[in-house]
C-alpha cells in the first residue's frame, strides 16, 4: 500500500494496475485523484470497470470469463449437471456469480455449490460434488 501511495504521488508514473484486487481497491481512490490511469490489472474483478471512471481500463472479468466457459461446454459438450467449488473470498464469490447468472440463462439448474475458506481442505466439498453428479466443475478458487 505504502508502495502504490509513493507511486502515485511521483510526477513520472503514467499508469498504475499491476497489483490484484485488494490493493487496487485500497489505491484507487488517490490513483484516480491524482489523474493515474488504472491499465489491465493483474485482476478480473469487476470492481476493476465498475463503476465506470474513464481511468479505468480492462477486457474481460472473472464473471464473464465463466459464462462464456459454460456457454462453451454446455452447448458444445453438451454438459447438463453445473457444480460449483468457490473458496469464501472476493474471488469466489464473482465466479459464482458467473455460474448462477449462466446457468439462469441457460435456464440449467446448478446441481450443487461448495465452499471453502482458503486454508481449508477441500476433501469434504469433493465428496460432495461427486455425490451430486456434477459432470461439468467450475472452480472459483486459487491455489496456495
Amino acid at each position: 500500500m505504502q508502495a502504490g501511495a509513493k507511486l502515485i504521488n511521483r510526477t513520472d508514473l503514467r499508469d498504475g494496475g499491476a497489483a490484484g484486487d485488494a490493493d487496487e481497491h485500497a489505491l484507487f481512490k488517490d490513483q484516480f485523484d491524482a489523474g493515474v490511469p488504472n491499465l489491465f490489472p493483474l485482476s478480473a474483478a469487476r470492481s476493476m470497470y465498475e463503476p465506470f471512471n474513464k481511468l479505468k481500463f480492462y477486457a474481460r472479468s472473472y464473471v464473464d470469463q465463466v459464462r462464456a466457459g459454460i456457454q462453451y461446454f454446455v452447448s458444445k459438450k453438451a454438459k447438463k449437471a453445473l457444480c460449483a467449488m468457490y473458496q469464501d473470498t472476493d474471488f469466489g464469490k464473482e465466479v459464482l456469480d458467473g455460474v448462477q447468472m449462466q446457468a439462469d440463462k441457460l435456464k440449467i439448474k446448478v446441481a450443487e455449490t461448495t465452499t471453502h475458506k482458503p486454508t481449508t481442505r477441500t476433501s469434504p466439498a469433493d465428496h460432495a460434488l461427486k455425490a451430486a453428479g456434477c459432470d461439468l466443475v467450475v472452480l472459483g478458487t486459487i491455489g496456495a
